[in-house]
């Protein structure tokens, strides 16, 4: 059965004249409408097989320009929240955040930059469509800040952005950006398969997005948290065939597919690279440690010796598609650096978010295990 994924961005511009320059933490609590010890929807994980069936669905019934999507999932927002925009990977579809829709639509107004499998719009022109979405809302909200959650080739797309915008309060999170991609693996592996079809070419690098070993590890947790062995084996089972049981997607993709979205991260990495010392942003880098397609662990070093207000979280034992894969919950990430607030300046009190569920057990976690160390 097809389950309602997204609903059409809105179109109306962000905020209200009313409330240009209201700052939300003096005029009622940060976190109006969100309770404490919430559900940020952590605690009933989906799959890489939910991914992959909305995948199908998106590309099935894909047709059109570039757009903004926002997810149906992410239920009520807190009051005033600030705008985050998704910007995908290279695949372009926006569903790479479906494990965070809800964490992230609690506290975000969220929207996702979809582009079609079929579409061939250069990367400048995607720089134009979400720098137009910036400046207008910046017009309406200008001591609000906006983030930017670029994951791989969204990564590049935040940061020429950013860099043609400096004066706009803009936050980036970055999960390895696709700014190394002249020193990745990836040219080297599509040689190696070149004998191979366009959609098996996908395929393998698909299957080396993601990280076996984390999927491993996850299995085990959930063991020794009190699930059954058999339910965890057949949720490892599952996501490691995921990939392989939903080939019938790559068949409705279009034959040049792999060579035009090479073609677009590379322009977007020389673009971004190119750019860096415009960036004034505050950024967040959230790196995989074991990425097979990227050089993401010293890619992060080189971005923050070149951007000067960045922070880097490194994951161990996390391949590419970090936000795919257990145990990172970028919300609470974004909380704990002091990058969460709804006027220029972060402050304690007033941009304060209560914790939630997840976050309260990860802290009894930390806890039994420093007993039993």
């Amino acid at each position: 059965p097809q389950v309602s994924l997204w609903r059409q961005g809105p179109r109306r511009l962000h905020g209200s004249p009313s409330c240009q320059f209201r700052h939300a933490g003096r005029v009622q609590s940060s976190y109006r409408g969100l309770e404490a010890l919430y559900d940020d929807g952590y605690g009933t994980v989906k799959d890489l097989d939910y991914f992959y069936q909305a995948l199908g669905q998106l590309v099935e019934h894909d047709s059109g320009p570039p757009c903004w999507l926002c997810p149906v999932d992410a239920g009520s927002t807190v009051e005033d929240a600030p705008l985050m925009l998704y910007l995908p990977g290279v695949d372009g579809m926006g569903m790479g955040l479906c494990m965070h829709h809800k964490a992230l639509g609690r506290i975000f107004e969220l929207r996702c930059l979809h582009i079609p499998f079929h579409d061939r719009t250069p990367f400048e022109e995607l720089v134009t469509m979400v720098e137009d979405v910036v400046r207008a809302e910046h017009s309406t909200s200008p001591n609000k800040p906006m983030y930017l959650l670029g994951n791989s080739f969204g990564g590049c797309l935040a940061l020429a952005v950013a860099a043609r915008n400096p004066r706009i309060d803009l936050i980036l999170v970055l999960v390895n950006p696709a700014t190394s991609f002249e020193r990745s693996e990836i040219k080297k592996l599509l040689s190696v398969f070149s004998p191979l079809s366009n959609n098996a070419c996908i395929a393998i690098t698909a299957l080396l997005n993601y990280n076996i070993d984390n999927e491993v590890n996850m299995a085990l947790s959930r063991m020794q948290s009190g699930k059954h062995p058999l339910e965890a084996l057949i949720r490892l089972t599952n996501n490691m065939s995921s990939s392989l049981k939903h080939t019938n997607v790559l068949d409705k993709l279009p034959e040049d597919t792999l060579q035009w979205k090479m073609k677009l991260m590379k322009r977007a990495a020389q673009y971004a690279n190119c750019r860096l010392q415009s960036v004034t942003a505050e950024v967040l880098l959230l790196a995989s440690c074991d990425d097979n397609l990227l050089p993401s662990k010293s890619e992060a070093y080189r971005l923050q010796n070149k951007i000067p207000k960045s922070k880097i979280f490194f994951f161990e034992k996390h391949g590419h598609s970090l936000l795919l894969e257990h145990g990172v919950h970028v919300s609470s990430i974004i909380k704990c650096a002091g990058l969460y607030r709804h006027s220029r300046r972060y402050h304690r009190v007033f941009d304060y978010i209560p914790p939630s569920t997840t976050e309260l057990k990860e802290v009894d976690k930390a806890s039994i295990d420093l007993l039993f160390r």
